[in-house]
């Protein structure tokens, strides 16, 4: 990873204004053919032919004055377009990691009409976080790019066109081949890759000489793009990359700690997938003179400014500071705390632990779960790995979860350190205080797989003493065995079936309980946010709180029980709302999200897609 931090107080250069006329159509093609000499072997040893290109022959827009005018080209011009000579050089993909101010869009989106005129005849793509997004680039940078390219050198317009999800700019321009004039078509191919796991794929197949991946931090799918799309850019013949694919994007206010975990696996894995690591700090762009930015009285000013959020209570505003001017990756990293968590979520979470500390009437008490003939009793049990807040009433659901474990205390490893967690959570109560929120845990290392869900299977029969107790849990390591078990406990009813979450009849709810893939996981961490914020103070249990404050690389046995327990009440149960029947249109495609009604409950939002 490198990080520029030198200044200079001389320009880095001064753009000469491209002449007027000519007074030969020789001096015309001399001065053209000086300029492409400099775009090949560079300015100078600081600015590279790249970033010469950009600074004197692409315009941009203004997002505030809509002003078009030539960039300046700073420090960070010169770092990022460095980086990425260094990365054709190694045949390596340069991923950069910025705050704001970089213009890492305006580069990426006009870097075509350098690789065209270097390349003639070449194909680049591009894509982003969302079509939307997409599509606005397309035309604020790059066609803006194109219509202000100088005459002499602007390539000839063969088509344009714009989809939903796609847009294309091809063009023409003639170009010198030793002694002989030929014409090739070059092409901008724009897709859409983050919509589906499918278009994700959207560029397999295909040949290219540059790829632009912007807002690469906030792509849901960048693992599933970036295996496929590399392929295009490789010498298969050599099996190195002959092309360059360029990833980058802002650390956004808007960014969620999956976000940033999904990016810390991104770069964590940066020598496995040939990738060149960049961090940019905030520093850069700020207090500029002749280019060069002033890094220490910008540092000042950002430590300044987190001193004075700091003070605020809320640390929302601290937290989105960060994020905007990073000044080093581990401290973006460490915001990750909770892995799924918003700033939100955390501070409610915090709040709670307060609160524990503070309180001496919600006690929760060890017990052993024993049979006396059909019946299941609590005892107190100092040592007892089982915690019970409340026992078991009549008229009140109860959802249980597990989170099962490949081995045992007996044949456990140095680095596997799961716990087994069987949680359970009831549903509405409107005789207490305590709706919807968590009031029995048993969770431990056991000496076997099969004690475990012995213990667990007596705790949940000991909550079924009304008969009003279902349970769930992902389908991983040991899963099965205790579904057997509790078959032949005569607890079948009681077992859980599928939800379909997809809306679309994708899965088979007549099976028990699930597999825990990417739509169950959001489903579930958008779930658990909404939970905490609405049923936050209602947790008593500080395992469920200390896992939710965990960092990423933590295991979280108590709070993937609860979980599996939000899976299993449902949203509607969940919330208390009866269930509505969904009216579907088969000619048309629907997905759904998750929504706060007026009274702060969650909903499920049917949309067309």
């Amino acid at each position: 990873m490198l990080i520029l931090d030198k200044s200079n107080p001389k320009p880095f250069f001064k753009r000469k204004p491209i002449p007027e006329f000519f007074k030969t159509e020789y001096d015309r093609q001399k001065y053209w053919e000086g300029e492409k000499k400099i775009w090949h072997d560079g300015y100078n040893s600081d600015v590279n032919g790249m970033c010469y290109f950009y600074g004197t022959q692409i315009k941009l827009k203004d997002r505030v004055t809509a002003k078009i005018d030539y960039p300046i080209i700073r420090d960070v011009e010169v770092l990022v377009f460095n980086e990425l000579k260094e990365s054709i050089k190694n045949a390596e993909s340069p991923f950069i990691t910025k705050g704001r101010g970089v213009g890492l869009s305006s580069i990426g989106m006009n870097l075509p009409f350098y690789f065209w005129k270097m390349n003639p005849g070449s194909t680049c793509v591009a894509t982003s976080k969302d079509k939307k997004t997409l599509g606005t680039l397309f035309n604020d940078k790059t066609m803006v790019g194109y219509d202000e390219l100088h005459d002499d050198i602007k390539f000839d317009l063969i088509r344009k066109n714009q989809t939903q999800s796609e847009s294309f700019l091809k063009v023409g321009t003639n170009y010198k081949d030793g002694n002989k004039i030929k014409y090739a078509n070059s092409i901008f191919l724009c897709r859409d890759t983050q919509e589906s796991d499918s278009a994700a794929t959207n560029f397999s197949g295909a040949g290219s000489i540059y790829g632009f991946a912007d807002e690469a931090p906030l792509m849901k799918r960048f693992f599933l793009f970036f295996n496929s799309a590399i392929e295009i850019f490789k010498d298969h013949s050599q099996n190195k990359l002959a092309g360059l694919l360029l990833s980058g994007g802002t650390i956004e206010d808007t960014i969620t700690p999956k976000d940033l975990i999904r990016l810390k696996e991104i770069l964590d894995n940066a020598k496995a997938l040939n990738i060149r690591s960049i961090f940019i700090p905030a520093t850069y762009g700020k207090h500029v003179v002749n280019g060069h930015s002033n890094h220490e009285k910008a540092r000042e000013e950002i430590l300044r400014q987190r001193d004075e959020f700091a003070k605020m209570d809320d640390k929302s505003f601290l937290n989105s500071y960060i994020k905007n001017n990073p000044l080093s990756l581990d401290e973006i990293f460490d915001m990750a705390s909770g892995e799924m968590f918003d700033e939100y979520t955390i501070q409610v979470v915090r709040n709670q632990v307060k609160e524990i500390s503070n309180r001496t009437d919600k006690i929760i008490v060890p017990y052993s779960i024993i049979q006396k003939g059909i019946e299941f009793e609590a005892q107190p049990e100092k040592k007892s790995p089982i915690l019970i807040l409340e026992h078991p009433k009549p008229n009140v659901d109860y959802v249980f979860g597990l989170d099962s474990i490949m081995t045992s205390e007996l044949s456990s490893s140095a680095s596997d350190v799961s716990d087994y967690s069987f949680s359970g959570m009831k549903g509405i109560d409107p005789n207490s205080d305590l709706q919807f929120c968590p009031i029995a845990i048993y969770k431990e290392r056991p000496k076997t797989i099969y004690a475990a869900h012995e213990t667990s299977i007596r705790l949940f029969q000991y909550f079924n003493k009304f008969g009003r107790a279902k349970v769930t849990g992902e389908l991983n390591a040991g899963a099965e065995i205790f579904i057997s078990m509790a078959i032949a406990a005569g607890l079948k009813n009681h077992l859980i079936k599928r939800r379909d979450l997809s809306d679309k009849g994708y899965v088979d709810v007549k099976k028990f309980w699930f597999y825990r893939n990417d739509k169950i996981l959001q489903w579930q961490i958008e779930a658990m946010n909404i939970f905490l914020k609405k049923y936050g103070h209602m947790v008593w249990f500080k395992e469920y709180l200390e896992d939710a404050l965990k960092s990423a690389d933590k295991n979280k046995d108590a709070l993937d029980s609860l979980m599996a327990c939000l899976y299993g009440f449902g949203t509607g149960d969940l919330l208390g709302e009866q269930k509505k029947k969904v009216i579907r249109e088969p000619q048309k495609q629907t997905t759904f999200k998750y929504e706060m009604d007026s009274q702060g409950r969650l909903k499920r939002v049917t949309v067309q897609i």
